[in-house]
This record gives C-alpha cells, sequence and structure tokens, in this order.
C-alpha cells in the first residue's frame, strides 16, 4: 500500500523555509534576503508562531529574570517572571 502524495505549493515550502530560519536564529532582515522577501510585513505573514514558539519565548523570559540583575538596571525596576497561559 503507497502513503497517499502530498502536494505542497511555493507558498508551503516558503513558509516552511521561514520557520526554520527564525527558529535557527538567523535575524529577520538576512531570512528576508533569503527568502526574497522585500518588505518586512509580508515577511511577518510567512513567519507562522504556535504554543510550542510561545512556550520557548516564555522560557527564554524566565531564564533571563532569574540572572542577577545589574546596579543600573536594579534602579530602574525589578523583573518578575513571564506568567504562562493557561
Amino acid at each position: 500500500m503507497r502513503a497517499p502524495a502530498v502536494r505542497a505549493g511555493r507558498g508551503d515550502l516558503r513558509r516552511t523555509a521561514i520557520r526554520n530560519f527564525v527558529r535557527s536564529g538567523i535575524g529577520e532582515q538576512v531570512a528576508m534576503q533569503l527568502s526574497g522577501h522585500l518588505t518586512p510585513s509580508v515577511f511577518r505573514r510567512y513567519n507562522i508562531t504556535d504554543d510550542a514558539d510561545l512556550d520557548v519565548a516564555a522560557d527564554k523570559l524566565d531564564a533571563a529574570a532569574a540572572q542577577p540583575v545589574k546596579r543600573r538596571e536594579a534602579r530602574a525596576g525589578r523583573i518578575r517572571p513571564f506568567r504562562r497561559r493557561a
């Protein structure tokens, strides 16, 4: 028995490439040049986020909040842990 053929359009492949660029840490400007996007607004339409992306961002914010605060930053206010969605 054969697996069904999956048809991926050019937009699907482009969206996958952009997600891979962003998740691997490539900056927006470089990713735009690689994908051929001329404006940030069109690039952002292809840069889709999901719940896993938001969880990673929350973890990064929590890690930043756990770091010792420098003297100058201490005067500006205290960093509070990021609250996750239920």
